[in-house]
This record gives structure tokens, sequence and C-alpha cells, in this order.
């Protein structure tokens, strides 16, 4: 029985360590593009400091990029940045939780980002490093 309450607990902490992750290098080449408009925040985030980020760190657009292309079979040179925001999210899961999923309340700093495409416009909500990706909104939804 002490077991199984030691293998669940270390399963909640490397759950809970593995939201957090590292940022990206500040060395980063990065992009030249403007941020999102103030328009309404979703309910599960905030916008984040008033020195907002006027440049996404190119490792992470193309990390983002090569998400979608495994997402949508569209090609990379098919996706374009439009336009990000700087967020802080109040869970790990980055404001997209999947029914069946735990996450861990926490502010988690990240992106909110808009990439246009053949298809139409795709939302993308990341952590700051990139290490936790998901597909917010397509032009289906």
């Amino acid at each position: 029985m002490r077991q199984i309450i030691f293998v669940c607990l270390t399963l909640v902490l490397l759950i809970l360590v593995s939201a957090c992750s590292p940022a990206l290098n500040s060395d980063a080449v990065n992009l030249e593009t403007a941020p999102l408009e103030a328009d309404s925040p979703s309910p599960t985030a905030t916008t984040t400091s008033p020195n907002p980020v006027t440049v996404l760190p190119a490792a992470l657009t193309e990390r983002l990029k090569s998400f979608l292309v495994a997402e949508t079979a569209i090609t990379s040179e098919a996706i374009a940045l439009q336009q990000f925001e700087p967020v802080d999210w109040n869970n790990a899961c980055i404001g997209v939780p999947s029914p069946e999923e735990f996450c861990a309340e926490m502010i988690t700093p990240g992106y909110r980002i808009v990439f246009n495409t053949p298809n139409g416009a795709y939302v993308v909500h990341t952590d700051h490093s990139g290490q936790t990706i998901r597909l917010a909104e397509s032009p289906s939804d």
C-alpha cells in the first residue's frame, strides 16, 4: 500500500514539475511583429506587464509553425505569423484544458498567437518556453 501511495505522489510531483519549464535563451533571433490590440482576453488569462513584448523569439515561432504543420498538414511556408500577445495563463493547461485532464492551478507565462493559413486563422496558446503548445481555435470552430 505504501508503494502505491509513493508512486501516486511521485507522479503528481512529476506533473507539477513538468508544468514549470525554463524560458528560451534570450539570445534567440526575433521576428518583427506587433502585439495584438487590446481585445477582450480569455477568462482564463490576463495580459502581462506594462512593458509588452514587441517581438516573438524566432525559435519559438518555428516550433509553433512545426506544431501547426503536424496538426493541419499545411506546409510551413503557407503559415504566417499574424499577431501575438503575452499572456499569464491561470493554469498549466494554458487556457485549453481537455475534459479528462487535471490542470495545475498556477500562473503560467506564455503567449496567445494567431497564424494565417490558406484555410483561415489558427489561434495557438503556449507557455513562455514553447514546451506546452495547444491549438485553441481553428477556422472550423
